[in-house]
Parts: C-alpha cells; sequence; structure tokens
C-alpha cells in the first residue's frame, strides 16, 4: 500500500498518528492488533540441509475502514533464503473476538511492497499473484481458519482459482517472499520474481457495519516452499496496554503529608483566639 504507514503496539486510544496515501489521501489511524513470529527447521524436502526458517507477522486496521484486515508477512530468516523450498509462500491464522468474519468469495490478490521492501526478479506488479483460496483441512499439517498463499501448498489451496472465466493459478514459489541478503541464483532463479523481505495484504469483511477493532489472532501457521511439509508456528503477542494509573510510592506519600498539611492550617484558622 503506498504512502506513509506507520504501526503502534499502544492502546487504541492512545494512537495518535495521520496516515497519508497517496496524493495527499487522508486515511485513518493504523491500530496494530497483534504480532506473531516463528522459527524452526524447514522440513520441506527441498531445503537445504533443512535450513532454519524464520517468519513474523503484523495484524491492523485502518480506522478510517475498519472492516479492512491489513497483513503484513515477513520472512525474517537470518542470512537470506537459500533455495526454492525456504521462501516464505503463506500465512494461515484464526480470528476472534469480533464475531464471525466473512471475506466473500476467495479472489485473487494483490499484495504491494511496503517502505523498506524491494522487488527482486524483474517485475513492478504482484497483482493477482497471490489469492485467499484457503481450503481448511485439506492439508493436516496446517491449522487455522483463513489463509493466504502463493501456491497450493500440497492442498492447502486451490492452486488453480476460476474467478468467472479467468483462471489464476499458484505456481511453485513464485512471487513468494524471500529473506534480507538472498542471492537470486540456483534454483532461485529459476522461480523469480520474489519480494525481499515484506508483503502487505489488505483483506475486507463483506458484511455491513464490520469492524476488526479488538480482533484477536491464534493459530498462525508460516508456510515456506511447496511441499505442504515446511509449516512453522507463530507465536501471537497482542498490543501493549497503556501505563498503569497507579501512583508511585513517593507520589502518595507526598499527596499524604499535602493533605494533612491543608487539613492543620484549616484546623489552626478555626480554633478560637485566647483572651
Amino acid at each position: 500500500m503506498s504512502g506513509l504507514r506507520r504501526f503502534t503496539m499502544l492502546a487504541p486510544s492512545l494512537v495518535a498518528f495521520l496516515v497519508l496515501g497517496t496524493a495527499g489521501e487522508s486515511r485513518g489511524t493504523i491500530v496494530t492488533l497483534a504480532t506473531a513470529s516463528g522459527s524452526g527447521t524447514n522440513n520441506d524436502p527441498g531445503s537445504s540441509g533443512h535450513t532454519t526458517v524464520s517468519a513474523s507477522v503484523t495484524f491492523a486496521y485502518d480506522t478510517a475502514s475498519p472492516n479492512q484486515l491489513i497483513i503484513d508477512l515477513s520472512n525474517t530468516t537470518p542470512g537470506g533464503t537459500p533455495t526454492p523450498a525456504d521462501v516464505l509462500i503463506g500465512l494461515t491464522y484464526s480470528v476472534g473476538g469480533v464475531g464471525g468474519v466473512n471475506f466473500g468469495s476467495a479472489m485473487p490478490l494483490s499484495p504491494t511492497l511496503p517502505g523498506g521492501s524491494t522487488e527482486l526478479g524483474g517485475t513492478t506488479s504482484f497483482a493477482n499473484t497471490w489469492n485467499d483460496a484457503y481450503n481448511k483441512g485439506g492439508n493436516t499439517k496446517v491449522t487455522g481458519d483463513f489463509g493466504i498463499a502463493t501456491n497450493g501448498f500440497n492442498g492447502a489451496f486451490t492452486a488453480d482459482l476460476k474467478v468467472g472465466s479467468t483462471h489464476y493459478k499458484l505456481n511453485n514459489a513464485n512471487f513468494g517472499i524471500v529473506a534480507t541478503g538472498t542471492s537470486l541464483t540456483g534454483g532461485l532463479s529459476a522461480q523469480e520474481p520474489f519480494s525481499g523481505n515484506t508483503l502487505e495484504f489488505v483483506l475486507k469483511d463483506t458484511s455491513a457495519g464490520f469492524s476488526f477493532a479488538g480482533a484477536t489472532f491464534s493459530n498462525v501457521n508460516f508456510l515456506f516452499g511447496t511441499s505442504g511439509d515446511g509449516v512453522i508456528r507463530g507465536t501471537v503477542v497482542p498490543p501493549k496496554q497503556p501505563p498503569s494509573a497507579t501512583p508511585e510510592p513517593g507520589t502518595l506519600a507526598l499527596a499524604s503529608i499535602g493533605l494533612a498539611s491543608i487539613g492543620w492550617a484549616k484546623a489552626r484558622r478555626r480554633r478560637p483566639a485566647i483572651a
């Protein structure tokens, strides 16, 4: 998504950032709902020596469009991505706290490169390169109620999504996410382009009046490679709560002394004079 975007981990009531879109378009406040990260051994058979891979995701919403879920997905594997099997190609998750979520019919997705992310391999557009056609239970290694991906991941997603008369096919690790420091050599060069190291997605709930404010997240899975075996579980971290309003002990002591002094002064003024 173009334009300046700032995320905060404070409670929504403390957020005070104005986000500007393209051509000076005024946007609302971006409120972070949760982050998640995960690291572990990649069990995809094509992984070079079963690489230790890692990833992170930020879930947020824009107060100007509270029915839209913003997902920033990053490949954080140290030192770069060595093989196509180590490319981050998907995410699954569950949403709670806001009732039933309805993203409507499965559609192709057109992620964007947020600030600091780059494109590797000769394209300037990721239009219609991912989809949200998640088949819950289609791959028993994967958990969660919703998902996004750029290949079928062995049944977890519909690899050939048909919308009207158009087919949107998910192929290999193409248009997946590689880590910072990746060199497009060997098998990677045959499956480019990629993004490095983050893609941003915007998913819209189609229900009237729906808002993601207060949403919680669980069952986060980071998906690597194409075999359907490269599943890394994510640990979810909710946003920080506002600081406690309880005064420090020293403040309480000073307040007590002040109140006592006021009471003594009032009592002294009321004391009758002695003739």
